[in-house]
């Protein structure tokens, strides 16, 4: 009986360049007799040979002298030895591989059965040793992917980390300025203005206390009914009220307390004919009488 299979697992560990899957003990294999690189032959046959780039089996190598079915691969021979083997009995064109036994072309340079290298009398370490560096190759590849991989992750999770933080410490900055007295004191003032311009009596006076008091120019004072009724004299006579404001700053002095303010700015007041410009003071006030919220209970116009 003719045994096929190699004392040597030369299979072992060699994967099908043609599918990428491993050759497994005891599998159909079709080995090349030009490069000895092994297929499954299932694979050889849908390949229609090697699939080795260069190899003269490989049946997409260019420059190849297309043969007919049924000649011969003479190899090296002399055209003395083509004629001698031409008149040897046609079993004389095959031989037993000296490794497996089984039956192989005289002139192969491997068998197709198990690898062994016919001419050399031995198996090609090379072989191994290239599929071996391939692997290695294959496999510091994966690592460095996977370890990009695992970097690009890492990198996106910082900057979703960064950016929630710094979203929340913005929001949270935000909330302590709208939330300040800076900014209510501010948006107190300017609302108090902005209805003043639109002639807006009731708005406006809602941001004034009821022991409100209002020091013009010459010192002369008066009380919240007599500033109300002074506006809307100056509303009723003129259409038009234009109120422009600029340095406005906030004052801490002796006479403040986080529930008592004082504001200064510049003030251009026109409506008609009536024209004011000059600083003014404003003392505001927050409490459980106000609801806490910042109103005006002093205005002090000053040139």
């Amino acid at each position: 009986m003719i045994n096929t299979s190699p004392s040597y697992n030369y299979l072992k560990g060699k994967t099908c360049p043609y599918c990428q899957s491993p050759l497994k003990k005891n599998a159909d294999v079709i080995i090349c007799s030009v490069c000895g690189t092994p297929h499954h032959k299932e694979c050889w046959d849908e390949n229609k040979g090697c699939t080795t780039y260069g190899c003269t089996l490989n049946p997409t190598t260019e420059d190849k002298v297309v043969m007919p079915d049924d000649a011969i691969d003479v190899g090296d021979q002399t055209v003395e030895s083509i004629r001698e083997s031409l008149s040897r009995p046609a079993q004389e064109l095959f031989i037993d591989c000296p490794n497996c036994k089984g039956r192989i072309e005289a002139q192969a340079t491997y068998c197709k059965h198990c690898g062994y290298n016919v001419k050399e009398n031995k198996f090609d370490e090379a072989v191994s040793e290239f599929e071996n560096d391939y692997k290695k190759r294959y496999k510091d590849k994966l690592s460095v992917t996977r370890k990009r991989f695992y970097m690009t992750l890492a990198s996106l999770g910082i900057l979703l980390i960064s950016f929630g933080l710094l979203g929340y410490l913005s929001v949270k900055k935000l909330n302590e300025y709208f939330s300040s007295d800076q900014y209510l004191l501010r948006s107190t003032i300017d609302t108090w203005i902005e209805a003043r311009r639109d002639k807006d009596i009731i708005k406006m006076k809602s941001f004034m206390t009821d022991d409100y008091e209002y020091y013009n120019k010459d010192g002369k004072r008066q009380d919240l009914k007599e500033r109300i009724k002074r506006a809307e004299q100056i509303y009723k006579s003129n259409p038009e009220v234009t109120i422009g404001i600029s340095d406005f700053s906030i004052i801490n002095d002796t006479t403040t307390t986080p529930n008592d303010k004082k504001v200064t700015f510049f003030e251009n007041f026109k409506s008609g004919k009536i024209s004011e410009k000059g600083n003014k003071t404003l003392r505001l006030y927050k409490g459980e009488e106000t609801d806490e919220q910042w109103k005006i209970y002093r205005e002090i116009f000053e040139n």
